[in-house]
This record gives C-alpha cells, structure tokens and sequence, in this order.
C-alpha cells in the first residue's frame, strides 16, 4: 500500500485528497480499506494532594497518652500526571468487501473530509496529527501505513 497526498497545513473541516496504490502481492479478499486521521493528544495536569506528615502530633495532658488524641498533621504536595489519548479523529472507507488480483495495482481517489470539532482535551496541551491508510484483509494481518500531517485547530 501506497499513499500520496499534498503535505500543507489542513484546517478542522477541509478535505484532504488521498491517491491510494494497493498492489496485492497474492490474490486477496479485502474487508475494507479506509483512510483514517489520528490524533494523539498529550498534556500534564497538576494537582495538590494532602498527606499525612511523616511525625503524628497528640494533643490532650502531657502527663501520659490515656488523655491524648492523635490529631495526624497533614502536608500538601504538588503531583503532576502525564495523559496521552489517541484514536481516530475522521476516517472514509474507500473500498469495501472486493477480491484483489495478485500484482495488480489499483489506484483510488478518495478525500478525506476532516471534521470541524476539535479534538477532546486538545485545549490542555498538544495534538499531533497522522494520516493512517488500513486495509483489512481477509485471513491475513492488516496494513497499516502512516504519514503526518499538520492539522490547524479552530
């Protein structure tokens, strides 16, 4: 599987134009073959969280422990947490339930429409952005081939 495409920056909602060459190696029996936009969004978030501090405290008579009560004494600690989502932001299938000849290329014409929401949590850090060509073919591994692409958010 091979894929061109024109490699500029896109915007949420304009086409991508994708001419996809499949040249089988040995007859088969492909499921789909689509092209898919993922995106994979990564940010840190950071929060406080209260501890108990290392030493108790009591209070209560001095004397001795039958009068105290333990009070634990709590310290705050700054903690971050790396979270990174990836999935398929749009996606249109270009061939479906085909037999393909061995050495036979066949190339298709598609466009990619890419949806005009922005992607979950991409407003709490970066997105990054891959044009994903799969073809699911039957009794055999999928193909999986991949470029990047810069996609500007609204």
């Amino acid at each position: 599987v091979e894929f061109a495409f024109e490699n500029i920056p896109y915007k949420l909602g304009e086409e991508i134009k994708c001419d996809i060459q499949i040249a089988p190696r040995s007859d088969v029996y492909v499921r789909e073959a689509r092209i898919d936009l993922v995106c994979q969004v990564h940010w840190t978030e950071s929060y406080t969280v209260m501890l108990p501090a290392s030493r108790p405290s009591y209070s209560g008579s001095r004397g001795g422990l039958m009068d105290s009560t333990y009070i634990p004494s709590m310290v705050s600690k700054q903690v971050s947490k790396d979270h990174k989502e990836t999935y398929v932001h749009s996606s249109v299938s270009f061939l479906e339930d085909t037999d393909l000849q061995s050495g036979r290329i066949t190339t298709y014409n598609t466009r990619l429409t890419i949806q005009s929401e922005n992607p979950d949590n991409a407003s709490r850090g970066t997105v990054k952005w891959s044009l994903v060509a799969v073809v699911n073919v039957a009794r055999a591994r999928d193909i999986h081939k991949g470029h990047k692409v810069k996609i500007s958010l609204l």
